[in-house]
Formats: structure tokens, C-alpha cells, sequence
């Protein structure tokens, strides 16, 4: 095991989606592999009550090691938990040991270059939309008619309206947001300014609103427009949808979740997770009626991507370094 650059697979896995970009995967070096932990410190009770979004974090961690191991040849196997293994702050998972594999998965390539782009798309043509419907397979969909968008921003913006309107959720959400370079985590976790695509007096503004005056906004019906995404749908190339069987593990979703999001990447397009579309009953129910999708699959996830606009920079992200996550 020694042979295997094990620091570099766990610095490439880190650098996987996680909720909130809280990064809750922490890792230990053993004789037989690596085994993986969930940090309970970084836990959200009101977002992700069940862990559900964690454990699915760690299976994009999970995979991010498996495309590191590629390079070498070698693939992941997976040993969930049996017993538990008493850490203090931590919660084990499993056992990762490496095995012979074929050659380098073909979407390694871009796990530096992935990143969560929340600004507005460069305005997409007939021939992108085309590009976004090739994506589609067997365990998603893909919305690319512009009036199928227009129906569900909809659809998005009342299931985000409905999640920040409880202010236990919302003020865990504003917990992990860094409106200034000044917050000491800007460049180490949570969702910094830039990263959200916000200029000073956004930030700054967004600090103040998002808090106790949200309440205010909302009865008087001004705090919608402070979660939409509606403009952001109208240039966007593409929706897509993701469903797996009903309850599977959300380790080996998360396992497919980062191999779709590497996917819309490889296809040229840069995208964000609309979590809120999956985790609203009404809007999830909705979507399983447009796409008619069969009982026995659930949806868990969904991408918004379309084109970089010409000459902006990719934000750098946030990450927390090798020893905050190797223990």
C-alpha cells in the first residue's frame, strides 16, 4: 500500500461536491487501505436531518478516490461498516482497499477543473440545448426546451422559497456563508462571495437580508426574488434530473451523482446542484409526473449547467487542507 500515493488520491477526493461545501469526510492511513469517516461536528440538522446529504458526500469522496486510483491502474472496493469503530467526533463507514483496474477513467481529467458556477450562462443556442439532450442516459433526465425550463424555475424557486422560510434552515444555511474575505473559513469551507457569485454590495447585502428581516420580506412578498434562479434558467442549455433505485445507499448515489456532474463537464458546460427541486415534496412529485418516471426510482438530485460566459474566471474553491482531514 505504501506504492500508492495515498495523500494524493485523499487531496484529489477532496476536491468532490460536498453540501454546503461543509466537507465532512475525514480519512486515516491504515496497513489495508483508507478508511472513511463522516465528522458529526459538521452535521446539518434542519438541511440534512437524516445525513442523507453527508453520506452522499462521502460517496462523491468515495468516487473522487476511485478516479485518483485510476491513474495507477487500480480501482476502489468498498467494505461498509459492520461494527462500529468508536473515534471521538467521528462516525466510520467503511474500509476502502485498492484492486487491479483497467486504465484511467476518462473523466479524471476534470476533477481539478470542476467547480459549482452560480452566476448567469453565456446565452445558449438551439445547437447547445442539442449538446445538453445528449447527456441524458438511463439514470437521468434532461429538460432542455426552453418552456419546459421556464415551467420549472418555477417549480425551483417556491421549493427554495419554502426551505428559507424556516429559520432554523436558514440560518444554518447563512452559518456556512462567507459574505467577506475578512470571515476567518473564507477560503477553507462553506460558501464564500465569490463562490456564490457575489460582488461586495451583494454580500454585504445578502449578510443583513438573509437574516431576521427575511421573515418581513416574506409576509410582505418581497423575499422571493432573493432565492431565485429564473434568470439564470432562461440562458441555461439544460436541467438535468437524476433518479436511482428507491432506497439506495446515498454512498452509491453520491457515487453517480459526482460521475454525472464530471460528465456535464467533459461536455464543455459548467453547472450548480439544485438540491432544493429534489428535497420539496411538490416539486420532486412534479418532475416524476413530467418525466414519468416508474415508482421503484426516486429522484435525489439536480443539475443546472450551461456555458461559461466568455472571459470570466473560474472562482478558486474552497478547501480545507490535507491535515484538517487526515487523521
Amino acid at each position: 500500500m505504501t506504492t500508492l500515493p495515498l495523500h494524493d488520491f485523499i487531496r484529489e477526493a477532496s476536491l468532490a461536491p460536498s453540501v454546503h461545501n461543509v466537507q465532512p469526510v475525514r480519512w486515516k492511513i491504515e496497513e489495508h487501505g483508507l478508511q472513511m469517516f463522516l465528522d458529526t461536528r459538521c452535521r446539518l440538522p434542519h438541511g440534512d436531518p437524516e445525513n442523507h446529504d453527508a453520506l452522499m458526500s462521502a460517496g462523491a469522496a468515495l468516487e473522487g478516490i476511485n478516479l485518483a486510483a485510476s491513474k495507477y491502474g487500480k480501482t476502489v472496493k468498498f467494505h461498509p461498516a459492520s461494527t462500529l469503530i468508536e473515534v471521538p467526533g467521528l462516525h466510520y463507514l467503511g474500509l476502502i482497499e485498492f484492486e487491479d483496474g483497467d486504465a484511467e477513467d476518462p473523466l479524471s481529467s476534470f476533477v481539478e477543473s470542476r467547480f459549482s458556477w452560480r452566476g448567469k450562462f453565456q446565452t445558449s443556442t438551439r445547437k447547445m440545448r442539442d449538446s445538453a439532450a445528449r447527456l441524458a442516459g438511463a439514470d437521468c433526465h434532461v429538460f432542455n426546451d426552453p418552456a419546459d425550463l421556464g415551467e420549472v424555475a418555477e417549480l425551483s424557486d417556491q421549493a427554495s422559497l419554502n426551505f428559507m422560510s424556516g429559520r432554523g434552515f436558514r440560518g444554518e444555511l447563512v452559518s456556512w456563508m462567507r459574505f467577506s474575505r475578512s470571515h476567518p473559513r473564507w477560503s477553507l469551507d462553506g460558501l464564500n462571495a465569490d463562490a456564490m457569485q457575489m460582488n461586495r454590495l451583494e454580500a454585504f447585502a445578502a449578510s443583513i437580508l438573509l437574516r431576521r428581516p427575511f421573515g418581513w420580506l416574506q409576509t410582505v412578498g418581497l423575499a422571493r426574488p432573493l432565492v431565485s434562479d429564473a434568470n439564470r434558467f432562461e440562458n441555461a442549455a439544460g436541467l438535468m434530473v437524476l433518479h436511482r433505485p428507491v432506497g439506495e445507499n446515498p454512498i452509491s448515489s453520491g457515487r453517480r451523482f459526482y460521475r454525472h456532474w464530471l460528465e456535464v463537464e467533459k461536455a464543455g458546460f459548467v453547472a450548480n446542484v439544485l438540491a432544493a427541486l429534489a428535497d420539496d415534496l411538490n416539486s420532486r412529485k412534479t418532475l416524476q409526473r413530467k418525466m414519468d418516471l416508474p415508482e421503484d426510482r426516486e429522484i435525489y438530485s439536480a443539475f443546472l449547467f450551461g456555458h461559461l460566459p466568455q472571459g470570466v474566471a473560474r472562482p478558486e474553491r474552497a478547501r480545507l487542507s490535507l491535515d484538517q482531514i487526515v487523521t
